[in-house]
């Protein structure tokens, strides 16, 4: 694909200048995608926003491609910006919320997107023990607002990076953490890269959100040669963790596992879990159960290592905890009981959460 004749030579292994809003035309069909605040949307017309469609119609008309010269933005003003993207949706505001504890539990999830969504090194230190090289490219799927990735890319120094997601709600809060990595509006299921072309691919928190997650499955299988991919929950695991917060959640039908989810929080006082909201969560989340993971693994010829033990050790040596935290330090303090679990968990495959390491060379 081409959206310049321009050549731009890289300093350093970053560009002199990127290419902020323009056109990408397939060089062999007549296919053309819009790029909008740097973003490039390589998704067929229908799956486009309104937004994209309409630059791809502008542009149609001007051809000419914006750019800008690479400067990196001062931390304070890359956070303000995080910050002001995420509040233009009510759901980030804390007016939207009734009471002060809703509006302190989003107040700390924007914190997170923001500031914590880099404190991801234990994933690393995860992945490091099963890594045979050291990665040159290296592909995010759901990536989402690019904590992991940072990460991995602070640490590896890869010489290309690349975070694909679906969400356009997310996509530029990664190009604002790190205006040096690739940022692309992509299918899981339909990627647009060529066939073993990244070192290392890795993958948290994107697979319970694709329905057809054995087809990202294959192409994760296609396009790389090492992946370390987790997700939660697991459906095998009887309570809902880091989405509906709830129990019994994963093995109850929908409408069912609704009621409970709501009445659950009501009995907490946790008002922001209305029935709106849980109804979207149900919506987006698919609970696959590790087990089944693991065959589907065996079946496209993915040699898969179950990653929980290793990431439970990790973790509880970790200084900060999104959720849980206490507990995870419980087991850090007793390293008996973090084995005896972390063993039957992986033996029942009722991990809480799910970790693996995928090798799939050929």
């Amino acid at each position: 694909m081409t959206a310049s004749k321009k050549q731009l030579i890289p300093v350093n292994g970053i560009p002199r200048e990127f290419i902020i809003n323009g056109l990408l035309g397939c060089t062999r069909c007549p296919a053309r995608f819009p790029v909008i605040n740097r973003v490039p949307t390589l998704l067929p017309e229908a799956m486009m926003t309104e937004a994209e469609k309409s630059a791809l119609r502008a542009a149609g008309q001007n051809t000419k491609t914006e750019t800008v010269e690479y400067s990196p933005l001062p931390q304070e003003e890359r956070h303000a910006k995080m910050r002001a993207f995420l509040h233009q949706y009510p759901f980030y505001r804390e007016e939207t919320y009734p009471d002060e504890k809703s509006k302190a539990w989003i107040r700390n999830s924007v914190g997170y997107e923001v500031e914590q969504a880099i404190l991801k090194d234990k994933y690393v230190r995860t992945a490091s023990r099963m890594i045979r090289k050291t990665p040159k490219t290296m592909l995010d799927i759901g990536g989402g607002q690019g904590g992991t990735l940072f990460c991995f890319k602070q640490h590896f120094k890869p010489d290309c990076a690349v975070l694909l997601d679906l969400d356009d709600r997310f996509t530029p809060i990664a190009q604002l953490r790190d205006e040096t990595i690739n940022v692309v509006r992509a299918d899981a299921t339909n990627m647009p890269f060529k066939n073993k072309v990244f070192d290392l691919t890795i993958s948290n928190g994107c697979l319970e959100h694709v329905k057809q997650w054995p087809d990202m499955l294959g192409e994760i299988r296609r396009t790389g040669f090492e992946t370390y991919l987790s997700y939660i929950p697991n459906g095998s695991f009887p309570w809902e963790i880091g989405h509906l917060s709830a129990p019994l959640v994963t093995w109850l039908p929908k409408p069912m596992a609704r009621r409970v989810c709501f009445f659950w929080h009501k009995m907490l006082n946790n008002r922001q879990y209305t029935y709106e909201l849980i109804d979207h969560l149900l919506d987006i989340t698919h609970f696959v159960p590790s087990r089944r993971f693991a065959a589907e693994c065996r079946r496209r010829n993915i040699q898969a290592t179950n990653m929980f033990h290793f990431y439970t050790l990790e973790a509880s040596k970790a200084s900060y905890h999104h959720t849980y935290g206490k507990y995870v330090r419980f087991l850090g303090e007793h390293p008996f009981v973090l084995n005896l679990f972390t063993s039957l968990a992986m033996a029942l495959h009722v991990e809480p959460v799910v970790h693996y390491y995928l090798y799939h060379p050929g």
